[in-house]
């Protein structure tokens, strides 16, 4: 029998560990920033798009740093209202759900089934994200794990008499790989992103990132109007159907503009029922657009400058 080196045992063992997992564990499937997945479900197809975990610049004169430790996939567009109401119609009459609005289509209710659903308070989104990942086990086999629950029962209504219950959500269940609402910082970070060029962990160098006073996927600062309407539904009199313009360099489409978007975080600085929105709207301008700006809005507030997109866990 041949005699092999000791270095060249302990490589050969590292290679088997790297390509087949150690300690019963599988190897992790790497995926590159901005691969795509979509879900089918007869004709409508969701496509969510895969941001590593960095670390950025954060706030609209990028003073501040802060860190996302996990990946994550994000919906490509606003959830639209033909997405919004198939899920809701599955939900109300399948699932046991319950919601306090049935949402409206686009800006006035006069849209079309393509442009962001509005109307939708906080309470509702979270809900309907426990709904999306239901309807998505249901009509395509996965399990994946609702992540708003008590005792292992998903929340399907958020009603006023439940506000306290909905307020401890303040974590993501380990193992709960299904959607739900972004963190701020997980929407900064997929807005901001452009290459991790260095590959070194952090979107901190020239050229990795979109500034703070940037709209997400502009080519100038925020005060460049006409830069900023190429990527964003801006100053307009209504919503626009999704992906009416460019997307960011992730792939991500009305990442500013068209809707303000809920995100989970209770706002630290305002009232307790407040939560964070990003992203700007369509009624006002590029300077509401800007990546490092929040608004925080009442958790009960339905309002027609608002919507939301989901995101899921790696």
């Amino acid at each position: 029998m041949t005699n092999i080196p000791a270095i060249h045992l302990v490589r050969l063992v590292i290679l088997i560990c790297l390509a087949s997992g150690c300690a019963g564990e599988p190897a992790r499937v790497a995926h590159a920033a901005g691969e795509r997945q979509t879900i089918t479900v007869n004709e409508l197809s969701v496509t969510a798009i895969y941001v590593p975990a960095e670390r950025f610049f954060t706030g609209v004169d990028d003073g501040g740093e802060t860190q996302v430790d996990r990946p994550f996939w994000i919906m490509e567009t606003e959830v639209t209202y033909r997405l919004w109401k198939t899920v809701w119609d599955w939900a109300v009459d399948k699932g046991g759900y319950s919601f306090s609005i049935g949402g409206l289509k686009g800006s006035d209710g006069t849209g079309s089934d393509t442009q962001p659903v509005t109307t939708i308070n906080w309470t509702d989104a979270a809900v309907w994200c426990n709904a999306f990942t239901e309807w998505v086990n249901a009509h395509t086999g996965s399990r994946l794990a609702c992540v708003y629950e008590k005792n292992g029962t998903p929340f399907r209504d958020f009603t006023r008499a439940q506000a306290g219950e909905a307020l401890k959500l303040t974590t993501v269940p380990d193992g709960a790989k299904g959607f739900r609402l972004p963190w701020s910082r997980e929407w900064e970070l997929a807005a901001r992103y452009t290459a991790d060029v260095n590959h070194d962990g952090d979107i901190m160098d020239p050229g990795e990132f979109y500034a703070g006073n940037y709209v997400s996927g502009a080519a100038a600062p925020f005060t460049d109007e006409a830069a900023s309407c190429k990527v964003a539904v801006l100053n307009r009199g209504r919503t626009a159907p999704v992906k009416s313009l460019a997307p960011n360099a992730l792939g991500l489409y009305d990442m500013g503009g068209n809707v303000e978007e809920w995100c989970f975080d209770p706002s630290p600085l305002q009232w307790s029922l407040a939560r964070d929105t990003k992203g700007g709207n369509w009624l006002y301008g590029p300077d509401d657009a800007r990546i490092g700006l929040t608004v925080p809005h009442d958790t009960y507030n339905e309002y027609f400058l608002g919507g939301f997109r989901a995101v899921r866990s790696e």
